[in-house]
């Protein structure tokens, strides 16, 4: 019997290295104790997944949100801009007050008194 690297119940084998002798029994693990590693782990993987699922519908809302927003912002200044089409094209004096306003446009025998 020759003394092994691990214990002292070592054996060398013609075609193999190094045979342990050691009891089957005292590196069992339980049955139950596997069933729990197992569901503790189905269980920390389902709470990992759930919170990725949260975060990514908090953000999908967000963004839903923030679409809508925009949607309405949208609405209101289309509704501005037709009002302000149909006023010009219901009254003509508008487009030459528009004009005056937005061009700096001046109309004949008007003076122009520029305030510093």
């Amino acid at each position: 019997m020759k003394q092994g690297i691990y214990s002292s119940t070592t054996r060398t084998y013609p075609n193999q290295l190094f045979v342990a002798r050691t009891s089957v029994a005292s590196l069992r693990i339980p049955n139950y104790a596997w069933i729990g590693m197992v569901l503790i782990a189905m269980g920390l993987l389902a709470t990992a997944t759930i919170y990725r699922e949260r975060q990514s519908l908090r953000a999908a809302q967000a963004s839903y949100n923030h679409t809508q927003q925009k949607f309405q912002e949208a609405q209101i200044t289309n509704e501005l801009m037709r009002k302000d089409l149909q006023t010009i094209q219901q009254d003509k004096n508008t487009i030459a007050r528009e004009a005056q306003n937005k061009l700096n446009y001046v109309r004949r025998n008007e003076v122009v008194v520029v305030v510093r």
